[in-house]
């Protein structure tokens, strides 16, 4: 599938930059190519416009806007006796419950509570030898960086998972950064003149240090997108019902039926 030709690349956006900061549009446009130290200001300001895109500011005092096109949906599958489950590089937060599918019930989308941590070690300690289909999920930040890797998340379940699984989640992703190789932002055309103000903004910050004109026309121009993915949004995500009395009929929400083992004994 071709991206659409309204949307800005990496090569474009580098241009845009470059000329702003006085340095030409680049090699790719019959310009002088620029020097290592302007190919790092121009990525200086190009990563600075989409960190503000990507996590744009509160505007009239609203909390920041969080994008329909930062949260895909992943399957993560996890083996029989795991406890732990690394997440991809690119997680920050799950959005909403976690689903698996299971081999041991008659629907095949089945909730997992979402929890803090503290509440499963509870579990373990409590349970430790218990198994079966996780019940509870909570997200882990992992200990220390690496050279090549900052922070990282693990999805820590209850109990011990008795067969191989899928996990079904919504997420926050964090970003990578765009190349001449892999050259379109998030967003598409559809937001292409606010990645452009963003970027054109943070050169504006690096050549003047003070924000003037782009960052009016950033504001905007990130009101209008937000205006325009809200639309995206669904209105309804499905009636919240109190199933708690209905536990032969609908299952799937009383997490207290699962199938567990503990000390050799199913419950």
């Amino acid at each position: 599938m071709a991206e659409s030709t309204l949307a800005l690349s990496y090569n474009e956006l580098a241009a845009e930059t470059g000329f702003f900061l006085g340095f030409g549009r680049g090699i790719n446009y019959g310009y002088p190519a620029w020097d290592p130290d302007q190919q790092t200001s121009i990525d200086s300001c190009i990563k600075s416009g989409l960190r503000q895109f990507y996590i744009p500011m509160a505007l009239d005092g609203t909390e920041p806007y969080d994008w329909s096109f930062l949260r895909p949906t992943t399957k993560i599958a996890f083996k029989s006796g795991t406890q732990v489950i690394p997440m991809p590089d690119d997680f920050a937060a799950l959005m909403g419950p976690l689903t698996i599918s299971s081999p041991f019930v008659s629907v095949s989308i089945w909730p997992v509570q979402i929890t803090g941590v503290g509440q499963i070690y509870a579990a373990y300690q409590q349970s430790p030898t218990a198994v079966g289909r996780p019940v509870m999920a909570a997200v882990e930040p992992i200990k220390d960086t690496t050279p090549t890797a900052g922070t990282r998340s693990q999805v820590r379940i209850w109990p011990v998972a008795d067969a191989d699984y899928i996990f079904n989640a919504v997420y926050i992703v964090n970003p990578n950064y765009i190349s001449p190789t892999l050259p379109f932002p998030y967003g598409g055309a559809q937001h292409a003149e606010t990645i452009r103000a963003a970027c054109l903004m943070a050169a504006e910050e690096t050549l003047d240090n003070e924000s003037t004109v782009w960052a009016a026309k950033f504001q905007a121009r990130l009101a209008a997108s937000i205006a325009a993915d809200r639309r995206l949004k669904p209105e309804l995500h499905g009636y919240n019902m109190d199933k708690s009395d209905w536990a032969e009929r609908y299952p799937y929400n009383n997490h207290w039926l699962a199938q567990v083992y503990v000390n050799g004994v199913l419950y």
